[in-house]
């Protein structure tokens, strides 16, 4: 199976944030941030506002705005300063191994060497490694999607596949 893919900056963020959203301190720290800021909202809506300082504005919103921002910071940086991300790719699935091709690369990996693959709902990742992941558009998949999980399931890998 063959399929053709490139990636918008808009893409590469969301699949940064769905990726990133699974380190759970992060997630922590922005509740806390979000409560944090609700309450020192609210006290200052019922209170007086000469007892507020600096910090207890600021310190909130940086818990709960520093981890989105520096998430887009870092994928903006990373996707425009490396040109093959935005270019479009070919992915080969074939019944040995999984071709990744691009502008300059060519990456052939051996299924029993990939890590894992998890389908969302925008998408398809496939982890050569625990840290790095080859990002497919389930909209560019089109009808080979049915063929390309039941080729998927069949692997002797870990699999995430969604029900839908």
């Amino acid at each position: 199976m063959k399929i053709k893919t490139q990636l918008s900056f808009k893409d590469f963020l969301f699949c940064q944030y769905y990726v990133s959203a699974k380190f759970s301190i992060a997630i922590g720290i922005m509740a806390i941030g979000a409560i944090s800021t609700i309450i020192v909202v609210i006290d200052m809506v019922m209170g007086d506002f000469s007892n507020f300082t600096f910090q207890d504005v600021v310190v909130p919103l940086l818990m709960l705005l520093g981890f989105p921002i520096s998430i887009w910071w870092n994928s903006r940086r990373l996707f425009f300063s490396n040109p093959k991300l935005g270019k479009l790719n070919t992915y080969y699935f074939l019944p040995e191994s999984f071709v990744a091709e691009g502008d300059g690369f060519k990456s052939e990996v051996q299924w029993n060497l990939i890590h894992k693959v998890i389908e969302t709902k925008k998408w398809i990742l496939i982890y050569p490694s625990p840290y790095l992941f080859h990002i497919i558009k389930k909209s560019e998949v089109g009808d080979d999607l049915t063929l390309l999980r039941h080729f998927l399931g069949k692997l002797d890998i870990d699999v995430q596949l969604r029900a839908d």
